[in-house]
């Protein structure tokens, strides 16, 4: 993470050329974005004993679509979205006895797909470099909450792989506020970073714990960006 953010600017150092569109025109686009999400305020897993804390950690994620953008005035840019994003979370590894048997629970996590469409404004503060934000409406693809399984069951051991489809579990609809920043170049690429904040809860039932999980993810984007 540390080098792609030296090469972002190493890359604006570089390049002072004003890559903004003409006031009154569209433009599309085309990008794919890397980073991490976690889900806020997880209960603790698994929730029996209620005592036992498990911590919560980020999962890799990965946003990829295209963005349409009118020029209302040389300082601002109004846009709406299509992105496929694949977040969620995970929780440390814990150990239960099974039957009597020691068993290790690996790699717990709830992976969610969406469908995303961002509404957002671009305030261009100085020639490519824009500031965005609005609301983002996100539609549940698919859930699924996967382990892997290991037992030391007579010194030999034993892995288990296991995926639970989770959809009917989380809510169907998510809203949450992106802010971000971006920067265009002359040769039409983009160079982004922006942050979710997630608003409504992800859980379709209360936990035991009585917590409401909610989304949250940020990320990396490369793009390319073109009149139309």
């Amino acid at each position: 993470m540390k080098k792609i953010i030296l090469l972002a600017t190493l890359l604006l150092a570089a390049v002072s050329a004003d890559a903004q569109y003409k006031p009154g025109t569209f433009s599309v686009e085309i990008k794919a974005a890397f980073g991490a999400s976690m889900l806020t305020k997880m209960p603790s897993f698994p929730e029996n004993p209620p005592t036992e804390i498990m911590g919560r950690k980020m999962i890799f994620s990965s946003v990829g679509g295209l963005d349409l953008e009118y020029q209302a005035a040389k300082w601002l840019g109004f846009g709406v979205g299509l992105h496929y994003s694949r977040q969620g979370g995970k929780w440390e590894n814990y150990k239960i006895d099974i039957n009597g048997i020691p068993t290790e629970i690996k790699d717990p996590r709830l992976v969610l797909n969406y469908l995303l469409v961002p509404v957002q404004f671009r305030f261009y503060v100085y020639k490519g470099l824009a500031l965005v934000s609005g609301v983002q409406f996100g539609f549940l693809v698919d859930a699924d909450l996967s382990n892997r399984i290991e037992d030391n069951l007579s010194g030999r051991e034993k892995r288990i792989n296991t995926t639970i489809e989770s959809k009917k579990d989380c809510k169907k609809f998510d809203l949450s506020i992106p802010v971000g920043i971006t920067y265009e170049f002359k040769e039409h690429v983009t160079l982004g970073f922006r942050y979710d904040i997630g608003l409504t809860k992800v859980n379709n039932n209360p936990t035991p714990s009585g917590k409401d999980m909610k989304n949250s993810l940020f990320h990396f984007s490369l793009g390319y960006k073109f009149s139309i």
